[in-house]
């Protein structure tokens, strides 16, 4: 039983992400700002704003807060990294209208790395290690999870956890034909990204390999990430191979990188981090330097590699 573990069920109305979801709930969010007033996603009001159901705007906030784009509180507001993603207005921002994956592998790497976010995301990324599962295994694992670490969570809620979460990345396989896609799949945000795939109508596969859309410099400000937000890591100067590759939130395993692929990427964080980041691999020992523990500079670096990759 694991109490120290921060964990979140549904809250998704049963919608996947869509495209352009983030980018509206944002801009929501910076016109009520701007007009000296909360922003209320429960009005009325916001339904129409936003062109959207009740249960769709819900949904939409839902997952601003998990992606990491508005911050939750008492009062929604946009995060460092929407604004500088999305920025002020359309001119100003990396990607105001999501049209580059970087967008889509930032949100990706947000909801999975966290298992408070949506723990279904966390869970399928990180525990699960056969590169194909059926929807019923994956909801047998999930359920058992819950069961040894005493949360408590209804069998419809995971069941609608798993399905969200398969639809979120992977286009459904209709009744009418084999090859054919369902709309809702092909607006969601990380459809895009191909982490997974339908080996029938009830497997899936996630498998590790080559990722040729995510920007290394995404993969190195990941690993900043995890330095950051992981306790035991946070002082330390080093992360050995294992650490990068396969263990629980990290770039290796939620990315699905071959162990090639991983290899080559870490090999460019010299370079590209001005010798702040060293890949070493001495005597057969592979090994990441963290050459500072200044905040500040760490969060610099962290900046720059994110604007670099959309470049």
């Amino acid at each position: 039983m694991n109490h120290s573990l921060k964990v979140r069920f549904a809250g998704h109305e049963t919608f996947t992400l869509k495209q352009l979801w983030l980018r509206k709930a944002v801009r929501f969010v910076q016109q009520a700002v701007k007009e000296g007033r909360q922003a209320n996603f429960r009005d009325d009001a916001a339904i129409v704003e936003l062109g959207l159901g009740k249960n769709m705007v819900s949904s939409l906030r839902f997952w601003s807060v998990a992606c990491g784009f508005l911050n939750s509180g008492c009062e929604l507001t946009p995060t460092g990294l929407a604004l500088k993603i999305f920025g002020t207005n359309d001119s100003d921002g990396l990607d105001p209208y999501i049209q580059n994956l970087t967008t889509s592998w930032v949100v990706h790497w947000n909801l999975c790395s966290d298992p408070s976010k949506l723990t279904v995301f966390w869970y399928l990324f990180n525990k699960i290690n056969k590169s194909s599962i059926s929807r019923s295994e994956f909801l047998e694992d999930l359920s058992q999870f819950v069961k040894v670490n005493d949360f408590h969570v209804t069998e419809n809620t995971l069941k609608r956890d798993v399905e969200v979460c398969i639809r979120s990345y992977a286009p459904l396989i209709t009744g009418r034909a084999k090859d054919s896609f369902s709309e809702e799949c092909a607006e969601t945000l990380l459809g895009g990204l191909g982490l997974m795939e339908f080996r029938s109508r009830d497997v899936i596969e996630v498998s590790r390999t080559r990722r040729y859309s995510l920007p290394t410099s995404i993969f190195l400000w990941s690993i900043l990430d995890m330095w950051e937000k992981d306790e035991e890591l946070r002082d330390c100067q080093t992360l050995d191979w294992f650490q990068l590759a396969y263990a629980e939130n990290s770039p290796g395993r939620i990315f699905k990188l071959s162990e090639n692929d991983l290899s080559d990427r870490l090999e460019q964080s010299n370079s590209l981090t001005n010798n702040t980041l060293v890949w070493t691999d001495q005597l057969g020992i592979k090994t990441l330097v963290r050459r500072t523990n200044d905040p500040h500079e760490l969060s610099a670096l962290k900046e720059s590699l994110l604007v670099a990759s959309y470049q």
